[in-house]
């Protein structure tokens, strides 16, 4: 059975999430950075354990990526890849290149 979050803490991952997309959507990465940073903090160790951290974890590597952090941005890839349902997840894969 996959864990469940309450819903008050999915909001309040995604309110992080939603926020990091707006700051990426618009190229301010380190403001994006800091948001996905936050949401991966609110997220229950251990964070692979959790569906919404395949998408964290993603939304780290991207912006890792275009702030040319290559290394950091590889290795919040490879983290996604633990987390539920990532193999199946070709996103990931693309980031991997």
């Amino acid at each position: 059975m996959m864990n469940q979050l309450s819903d008050e803490l999915y909001d309040s991952i995604m309110q992080e999430m939603n926020q990091g997309d707006n700051a990426s959507e618009n190229e301010f990465f380190k403001s994006a950075l800091k948001h996905y940073e936050s949401a991966l903090n609110l997220i229950p160790t251990p964070q692979t354990d959790w569906e919404i951290a395949l998408h964290v974890y993603t939304a780290l590597g991207d912006c890792c990526f275009n702030l040319g952090n290559y290394p950091t941005a590889n290795s919040y890839y490879n983290k996604a890849l633990l987390c539920p349902d990532a193999v199946e997840y070709g996103y990931v894969w693309l980031g991997l290149g």
